[in-house]
This record gives structure tokens, C-alpha cells and sequence, in this order.
């Protein structure tokens, strides 16, 4: 697991050298921005997840689900990131 998750922080780390122009000297910088992007997309999935089977288990409402998802999507877009509504075909 810890040797997956150094394996994920390096490709991503790699991408984000290269997508700068392979610049020297900027590897912590890179390391630290891809282990940053990983942690935060981690925590949103698992959020997600949590969210899921919270409404599937009727502790949360709809309303409520709504909203959550609205705060979860804004903090990806801040993140650079795009979050998918896919939790529709969840409510049904």
C-alpha cells in the first residue's frame, strides 16, 4: 500500500515536471504539489463515499446530500480539479 501510494505521488510529481518544461531544481516542489493534489482528491472520494452511504441508509436527506455535493464541487474547482454529479443514478 505505502509503496503504491509513493508510486502515484511520483508519476504525479513526474506529470508536473514535465508539464512545466522540465524545470532543474524543482523536485520537492513538484513532490510536494502532487502529494498535496492525491491527499485532497483522497479525501474528497472518501467523502463522497461517506455521503453515499449515509443517504442509502436514510441518516441523511436528499436536501442534504444536495448541498454536500455543492460544497464537495466547490472545493475541487478551487483545486483545479472537476467533480462529477454521478451520485444521481444513487438517489433513485
Amino acid at each position: 500500500m505505502a509503496m503504491d501510494i509513493l508510486w502515484r505521488i511520483r508519476e504525479r510529481a513526474y506529470h508536473l515536471w514535465e508539464r512545466e518544461g522540465r524545470p532543474e531544481g524543482r523536485h520537492l516542489d513538484h513532490w510536494l504539489q502532487a502529494e498535496h493534489e492525491l491527499v485532497t482528491e483522497n479525501a474528497m472520494d472518501f467523502e463522497f463515499k461517506q455521503l453515499m452511504r449515509a443517504y442509502r441508509n436514510g441518516i441523511v436527506s436528499e436536501t442534504t446530500v444536495e448541498q454536500a455535493m455543492t460544497e464537495l464541487e466547490k472545493r475541487a474547482l478551487s483545486n483545479g480539479r472537476s467533480f462529477s454529479r454521478r451520485w444521481g443514478d444513487l438517489l433513485e
